[in-house]
């Protein structure tokens, strides 16, 4: 029980990463991609979730997913700036 307990945590860690919710270099978001198509895949095959998962196309989808992903901490950096831009003073 311990052990799927840690493969969920470094599952969901994966998912944070590939969402840019956690800070991470881009070779570490490209294998945090390619770490959960394997997760996935390895789920399915243990019966772990349900449906198909088909592999055309498997590299359109990481790339068309990495490009979400850099749009989407593009958008966080914009947020972030704006939320926390400095005020001028009054005079």
């Amino acid at each position: 029980m311990n052990e799927e307990l840690k493969i969920k945590e470094h599952y969901v860690d994966l998912l944070m990463v590939c969402a840019g919710i956690k800070q991470a270099s881009e070779e570490e978001q490209e294998k945090a991609v390619k770490d959960v198509f394997r997760m996935l895949l390895m789920f399915r095959s243990a019966n772990r979730i349900e449906g198909k998962i088909s592999s055309k196309d498997v590299e359109k989808r990481v790339v068309a997913l990495e490009e979400k992903v850099q749009s989407t901490v593009k958008l966080v950096e914009q947020i972030t700036g704006f939320l926390f831009k400095e005020k001028p003073q009054p005079t």
